[in-house]
């Protein structure tokens, strides 16, 4: 009887030893894995905002940046970070939708053909629009710009709950990216701004081109100063938000606006008279290090 009590006794701290070693080697390594992980993403952080941006990863990860940026925002948050890029269940709640069912906007995707240097014969660029539900009685316009590396249907989603009574176009930029100087595109992004406009207005009678507004964050607070200083006088822009960004000395110097004359070009070259004053909001960190508060070249 002794013999089989302690032979339990042993068979039970025996199993007991085995579990409690298993758990704390799973805990020290997932542990360390989350250590080294956190410790990566917060030297990557240069401003220290909690996001990366591109510019902020170096250059070998940063051919991932696209797959991290599970929702395409341009930014990549730490849970971002630290999932790799694959996909949550779309039936698993998430801080956004916590109901475990993702809503279900009636954003039309477009297409409109362009032409230039980087594509000689044509290319079909996209953009995304959503109208209001209820909406026969007139709409404001928003047009929503992503910053480089983003895409344009995410944008849709961030603004949907916020501006329910407008006219939501996400454009799409080349390459991922707006044409301001040296970014990848060199796209005639001001035109492509304006056949869109043209387009949604001949497509939703209760568009009101009276009320056009314009939000970008980062690269797409960029395109947004362009459209302002460049855009056809016919159209008024009401307002305009630029998240993390500012003009680049080359648009504006010696009290005068600039554009260029060859947009494959970073040359800012003909001097243009803005016929209006404009209405804009421009939101940014004097700490940031990435895209400086004060002008200047980053990192």
């Amino acid at each position: 009887m002794n013999v089989l009590k302690i032979f339990s006794m042993s068979w039970r701290w025996w199993l007991l030893c085995v579990l409690l070693c298993t758990f704390f080697q799973s805990y020290f390594v997932f542990g360390q894995g989350d250590v080294r992980e956190t410790g990566k993403f917060q030297s990557w952080d240069v401003n220290k905002d909690g996001v990366l941006t591109r510019e902020e990863v170096p250059a070998g990860p940063r051919r991932m940046f696209e797959r991290i940026d599970i929702n395409g925002d341009g930014k990549i948050t730490f849970k971002e970070h630290r999932s790799g890029g694959r996909q949550p269940d779309r039936n698993t709640p998430t801080d956004q939708d916590p109901t475990g069912l993702e809503k279900k906007q009636n954003a039309l995707r477009r297409t409109i053909r362009q032409a230039w240097v980087q594509e000689p014969t044509g290319v079909e660029r996209e953009y995304f629009v959503r109208s209001p539900k209820n909406d026969t009685h007139s709409c404001p316009i928003t047009i929503l710009f992503h910053g480089n590396g983003g895409a344009a249907e995410p944008m849709i989603r961030n603004w949907d709950r916020t501006l329910t009574d407008h006219i939501l176009i996400a454009a799409q930029g080349y390459e991922r990216s707006w044409n301001i100087t040296k970014e990848r595109s060199k796209a005639p992004d001001v035109d492509f701004v304006e056949m869109i406009l043209e387009e949604v207005l001949k497509r939703y009678p209760q568009a009101d081109e009276s009320q056009i507004s314009l939000i970008g964050s980062s690269n797409g607070a960029g395109m947004v100063y362009r459209l302002l200083i460049e855009m056809d006088d016919s159209i008024r822009i009401k307002n305009a938000i630029a998240f993390v960004s500012s003009l680049t000395e080359s648009q504006y110097h010696d009290k005068r606006f600039w554009k260029r004359t060859d947009e494959a070009t970073s040359r800012y070259d003909l001097a243009i008279e803005i016929p209006e004053k404009r209405r804009i909001i421009t939101i940014h960190g004097s700490a940031d290090s990435v895209v400086p508060y004060y002008g200047g070249r980053g990192p």
